[in-house]
């Protein structure tokens, strides 16, 4: 995944794994790990309903805060973030929606009965 505040683009970034935060220049300026992410943020989660899940099916996320994230790496001034997913997913948030929305950087997906039934997790 590539996270950038406030720019960012996939091209660089080949590990999905890997969050990398940029200035509005484009330039590295941070880079964290998954593990880094789920060690040194507290985690939330986070259910909700896609397009693509059942009628009675919820997905659950796990993740750090992305206001805690700016805040830790010194970006929680900026005005706005435009956030690259590694899928090539794109969004731009200004820094009041982040703080009234609270919205996170998913880490972890739980695995749902489908999902174990066609092996794409265990447990």
């Amino acid at each position: 995944m590539a996270v950038a505040g406030p720019t960012a683009g996939k091209g660089a970034f080949a590990d999905p794994d890997t969050l990398t935060l940029e200035d509005a220049s484009g330039k590295a300026i941070q880079t964290l790990t998954v593990e880094q992410l789920k060690t040194e943020f507290p985690q939330q989660t986070y259910d909700t309903r896609t397009p693509w899940t059942k009628e009675d099916e919820k997905i659950v996320y796990r993740g750090p805060l992305l206001k805690d994230i700016w805040a830790k790496t010194g970006l929680a001034n900026v005005a706005k973030v435009k956030v690259v997913a590694y899928d090539d997913f794109v969004s731009e948030l200004r820094m009041d929606e982040i703080q009234s929305y609270a919205p996170i950087l998913a880490v972890e997906r739980q695995c749902t009965k489908d999902d174990r039934s066609q092996g794409r997790c265990k447990g």
